[in-house]
């Protein structure tokens, strides 16, 4: 029922903002290869492969090119783009996809410690541990601070932080419009 339900969100999912990453091992393919009979061997290992909007193949046990393609109703529009990628193997591409993807087959195994439920809400101030944000207790924070470790959010485990120092010196803060990246970045 998994497979089913995976494959009609993969069609009807793109309209509500979600998107797949679905993952087919196929027979080896060749350079002489047809892109088509590849294509078609991965929608037949995995129902939602064929309601994919774009499409990676890499060829070989560690790749290292790439041949991207947009589908449009079923079928690969076009012979694609070739790309070049470091060495990625089929159990790396698993990885990161699953990394991706908090959706699991059943009976498929989860690291233990490894999930984790996010907090329905969270106060910075909570996570600084600071009962109000008064220019006092800012300036007496900031003059404690010994390392250059800055608390961002709240994550599963307790405050997210990152130490510039160690893990810097840049920070990359990404998201939608309206996400609150600016109110991050006036609030650090």
């Amino acid at each position: 029922a998994l497979r089913e339900t995976t494959a009609r969100l993969a069609g009807a999912g793109q309209a509500a903002g979600i998107h797949l990453i679905c993952l087919a091992e196929t027979p080896a393919a060749s350079p002489l290869s047809p892109v088509a009979a590849t294509y078609e061997s991965a929608c037949a290992a995995s129902l939602p492969f064929r309601e994919c909007g774009a499409v990676g193949l890499l060829s070989g046990d560690v790749a290292t090119a790439l041949r991207l393609m947009r589908v449009a109703s079923g079928q690969p529009a076009g012979h694609g783009t070739v790309g070049v990628v470091d060495a990625v193997s089929a159990a790396w591409a698993e990885r990161f996809g699953r990394a991706l993807a908090p959706l699991r087959v059943e009976g498929s195994s989860v690291q233990p410690g490894r999930a984790a439920v996010l907090p329905q809400s969270a106060r910075l101030l909570d996570e600084l541990e600071l009962a109000r944000a008064t220019p006092a207790s800012l300036m007496a924070r900031w003059a404690a601070a010994c390392d250059c470790t800055v608390v961002l959010g709240a994550g599963p485990r307790g405050p997210l932080a990152v130490d510039l120092a160690q893990e810097g010196p840049h920070l990359l803060i990404e998201g939608p419009a309206g996400s609150g990246r600016t109110e991050l970045l006036r609030s650090v």
